[in-house]
């Protein structure tokens, strides 16, 4: 007895896939929403106590001011710096569970998986790349602003939102122009609103429909193992 190999072709469904991608994504639009909304109280709230301070302090008013401004500036951005973070979770996320789908549905021994690396969207790329063909023409088209995106989520998470010097300033200045605040005596930066999160989520999904868009027109490889006898 023996295993005889048959591989035959078909397309895959994205359809569900998709539609869990796109609901995901109005799911955090309306979470931004709601945070936008509570931050706005929140700083009207601060805003109150401020006044209240200075009329019971009146000689004090620079200095309550730029206590005021310092904690408004460090707590929004704790926000602010985290939903990026989440952006570029569900950009992992959905990228891999692509790669994942064309695994299970092609009953292929090469999973992303066999990839390593230690950027995850760049090692699903390259597992796409090598299972369906998908040209570097889409990547490049937005690699350049999505790659911003993801050295500002490292240099959240990995580098405490701070930067090196001031060329490494400047990259932050240029890419995300008018978005960012610089504590220039602890080299630390802020972002000044969601924006840039808001933006991520706008691209970094538009670049998994395209990709979707594309493997759907595809027909997949499957190897159909059956046993056989003689």
């Amino acid at each position: 007895m023996f295993t005889k190999k048959e591989l035959i072709t078909k397309e895959i469904d994205f359809s569900y896939f998709k539609e869990s991608l796109n609901s995901e994504k109005k799911y955090l639009e309306q979470y931004f929403e709601i945070n936008s909304e509570k931050i706005s109280e929140t700083n009207n709230q601060f805003s109150d106590k401020l006044l209240e301070q200075i009329e019971e302090n009146p000689s004090l008013e620079s200095k309550i001011i730029a206590e005021y401004e310092s904690s408004f500036r460090a707590i929004n951005s704790y926000y602010f710096h985290s939903s990026i973070a989440l952006i570029h979770t569900y950009f992992e996320s959905y990228i891999s569970q692509l790669c994942n789908k064309i695994t299970d549905h092609t009953l292929s021994s090469f999973s992303l998986q066999l990839l390593k690396g230690n950027n995850l969207i760049k090692t699903a790329l390259d597992y796409l790349k090598l299972t369906t063909g998908l040209n570097d023409e889409i990547i490049n088209i937005h690699k350049p602003r999505l790659g911003k995106f993801q050295n500002l989520r490292n240099k959240i998470i990995h580098e405490n939102s701070t930067y090196k010097d001031d060329t490494d300033k400047a990259k932050l200045e240029n890419g995300f122009s008018g978005k960012i605040e610089f504590d220039e005596t602890n080299n630390k930066f802020f972002l000044k609103d969601d924006e840039l999160a808001i933006e991520y989520l706008e691209k970094s999904n538009i670049f998994l429909n395209e990709i979707i868009i594309i493997l759907s027109e595809k027909e997949f490889v499957i190897e159909n193992t059956t046993p056989n006898t003689v």
